[in-house]
Formats: C-alpha cells, sequence, structure tokens
C-alpha cells in the first residue's frame, strides 16, 4: 500500500520579478513518523504582461543649426511596467525646418525587462524661435554725397553675410538715404528676419563725406556804376546768381568788392566759393567801374541858368569822398564863393 507523506514542503514558494525565468527549488517530504526525503525541482517563471504606456505631445524648438531631436522619454507620460521599462524609443526622433508648420504623429514604443513591449501615439509640433544671426560690417563704411547732396545706402554696404538655418527673408536698413554731413559717423541699425518672423539686429558706422566742389557761375562781363558818393560794392550772390552746390555754397571770397574813385575802368573780379566740406570753385572774369554820375554843387548867387561863372581850382579831394572846390566868384562879389560837389569830381 502507498502511503502519501504526511508533508511536503518547498524551499520557495512565491516569485517576483526578479525570478522570471529558471528557478530551481528543494522540495521536502515527511512521514507520519518523522521521516524526510529531498528532492530538486525547476520552477520557469514567465512575465507575459507587457508594460502600460501613457503617452502626451509635444512641442519641439528647432536650434541654431535648424534641427532638433527627440527620444522617448520627451513624449512619455508616465508609462509603466510592474517588472520595470527598459526602454522608450519613438518611431521618428528628428526634425527640421522642413517640418515647421505642421502635426507630426510619433509612436512611443515602451518595452520592459523582460522583453514585453506596447505603444501609444502622440503628436509633435515644430517650430523655429531661434533668432537669425545678423552680422554688420565693422569697419565705418564712407559714402559721398551726390550732386543732389544724398548718399544712398545699400544693405549689401552694411550686411556682411547674416545667417539662419531656415532661410532669411527680409534684410532691411532703418535709413537708406543719408544727407547729413556731422563730425562723429552715422549709426545705422540692420535688421534681419527669418522665414519666421525671428528678428536680429546689428549696426554699422557710416561716415557721410562730400567731394563735390561748388559750381561757380559768373558773368563774362560785370559792369558797375559808382554812386553820388563814389562807392559802389558788388553783392557777390548776386554777382553770381547760377552757382550752385550739393549741400550750399557757404562762404562768398572776393579779392575785391567795393570800389570807389580810383578805380574807374576796367579791371579783373577773382571770386571764390566754399562749401561746408571745404570744396571750393572760383572765377576770374573782368569787371567794369563806371562814373555817370555828373558832379552836383550850388553856388552862391547863382540859379544855374545865368552867365558862365569863371572859377579857379583851389583844393581838390578824391577817392569817392566829398569834393571841396574852392573857387574865386568874379561876378558880384570880391569873397571867394566855396562850392560843395558830391561824387568823383569834375
Amino acid at each position: 500500500m502507498h502511503v502519501l507523506p504526511a508533508s511536503v514542503t518547498a524551499g520557495q514558494t512565491d516569485f517576483q520579478c526578479a525570478d522570471v525565468g529558471v528557478n530551481t527549488i528543494t522540495l521536502t517530504a515527511t512521514d507520519v513518523n518523522g521521516n524526510a526525503a529531498t528532492c530538486n525541482a525547476t520552477v520557469t517563471v514567465i512575465d507575459n504582461i507587457p508594460p502600460v504606456p501613457v503617452c502626451q505631445d509635444i512641442t519641439v524648438q528647432l536650434g541654431d543649426n535648424g534641427s532638433a531631436t527627440i527620444t522617448g522619454l520627451d513624449t512619455d507620460n508616465g508609462s509603466s511596467d510592474a517588472c520595470g521599462i527598459a526602454s522608450r524609443t519613438v518611431d521618428n526622433d528628428t526634425f527640421d525646418c522642413s517640418d515647421i508648420g505642421a502635426v507630426h504623429p510619433i509612436v512611443l514604443t515602451v518595452t520592459d525587462h523582460n522583453g514585453n513591449s506596447s505603444t501609444c501615439s502622440a503628436n509633435v509640433t515644430v517650430q523655429d524661435n531661434t533668432a537669425p544671426n545678423a552680422r554688420c560690417k565693422t569697419q565705418t563704411i564712407t559714402l559721398p554725397l551726390d550732386e543732389a547732396g544724398q548718399a544712398n545706402l545699400a544693405v549689401h554696404q552694411i550686411d556682411n553675410n547674416s545667417t539662419d538655418a531656415c532661410g532669411i527673408a527680409s534684410r532691411e536698413i532703418g535709413i537708406s538715404a543719408l544727407i547729413a554731413m556731422t563730425p562723429v559717423p552715422h549709426t545705422v541699425t540692420l535688421t534681419v528676419t527669418d522665414l519666421h518672423g525671428n528678428v536680429a539686429t546689428c549696426t554699422s558706422k557710416v561716415f557721410i563725406t562730400d567731394l563735390t566742389a561748388p559750381v561757380l557761375v559768373c558773368p563774362d562781363q560785370y559792369t558797375i556804376q559808382l554812386d553820388e558818393y563814389g562807392k559802389a560794392t558788388v553783392d557777390l550772390q548776386e554777382y553770381a546768381s547760377g552757382s550752385s552746390d550739393n549741400c550750399g555754397i557757404t562762404v562768398w571770397e572776393a579779392q575785391l568788392s567795393e570800389f570807389d574813385c580810383n578805380f574807374v575802368g576796367s579791371m579783373f573780379m577773382v571770386l571764390t566759393v566754399y562749401d561746408e566740406a571745404g570744396n571750393s570753385d572760383f572765377c576770374f572774369k573782368p569787371i567794369t567801374i563806371v562814373d555817370n554820375i555828373a558832379p552836383v554843387g550850388a553856388v552862391p548867387g547863382c540859379d544855374g541858368t545865368a552867365g558862365r561863372q569863371r572859377f579857379g581850382y583851389a583844393h581838390r579831394r578824391r577817392s569817392g569822398q566829398r569834393l571841396e572846390r574852392r573857387l574865386r566868384h568874379t561876378v558880384g562879389s570880391a569873397q571867394p564863393a566855396v562850392v560843395r560837389l558830391w561824387g568823383c569830381g569834375g
């Protein structure tokens, strides 16, 4: 007759994740009389339960090189497994400028330590928030004013190969026409905008110069009349009224512009003009000074229509000043009469 043992015990009865695989245990059988015997048994522990995946949508920013890389952890939102997660992977982990503007679905695969896996889906939005690399020329740029008094500035004169990983939409300067000359350079700002609206700026120094000389227009012949005092002054701007300069004439210099009786006749007029930058032009033209004003005098006892007066000159003073002529009156008086005249004399 076969008698069952009073008890059978196992060296291990509880198994956990750490026991997954083949385990050798010892069984002990004891009869009612206390006799015992042992044997070994093999217990294989299997984990067939997959992880519990949990995904989340994410937004990624492209870097300076125009690309971005994600990992499974970026889209995992708390996936779990009793025996632990060995890996999280996504089916698309690299994005670039071409991915901007669309939602990209990806699949997250979660695998536990025993090879069980499960998946979930997430959406990836790609953005470019990286500003361009705005680069301006560091050396001072010199621009000459043109004949209209304007210096035209182009973007390429400021830009020093500004870049952006996803492309530049525009390069603009704050001012394209400069008309002012100053002792210090102008500061000009270059604004660089990429295809996604990101903006960066830089500055350059621009110095404005005027290399255009004035154009002096003088008459080929000019005549000026001495006044009743024997004086005449040439209005230089009226004399050369057709003259011009891109920035305006600031200085008018004549070798001689004021004349008196000593200059009656022809001579040469030398006129030089300067603009603010010191550019100059000159002319050398003939000028004629004339005295067409007859002497004007008064003789006591004469009304200008009576008989001729005989007189002798006692004194004459010239150079455009008042002339004093002292003459001896031979009619009606034994005293000399004094006649005061103006002009250049008779």
